[in-house]
């Protein structure tokens, strides 16, 4: 499994995710819903988390928690050239992650 950078959002013990539709990423995942999700380290290298979890396409979040996640990449989606319709238009697959296990160091 090869892991790429993803923009995310926690809910309720899950992570939403978004994906252009006919992506490698939905076809890969509609096979095998296996995936990993790793989280950033703090300043000196430690505190690394890496989840193993299944990840499979799912319902359209609720407006509170779509506007957290846009809130969230407000500023990247500047610096993409986005409105939040635009995003949304371009990457409206959500995807869901349930984590399995963890690990932590």
């Amino acid at each position: 499994m090869l892991s790429s950078p993803v923009w995310f959002l926690w809910d309720a013990g899950t992570a939403l995710v978004f994906s252009q539709p006919d992506t490698a990423k939905t076809r890969n995942l509609a096979r095998n819903p296996s995936a990993g999700l790793h989280l950033n380290s703090d300043e000196t290298g430690g505190h690394v988390v890496a989840l193993e979890g299944t990840m499979a396409a799912g319902d359209e979040p609720d407006a509170e928690t779509l506007a957290r996640y846009l809130d969230k990449y407000r500023r990247g989606l500047g610096s993409l050239g986005m409105s939040d319709e635009q995003f949304r238009a371009s990457y409206s697959v959500p995807l869901w992650f349930t984590p399995g296990r963890a690990r932590v160091w």
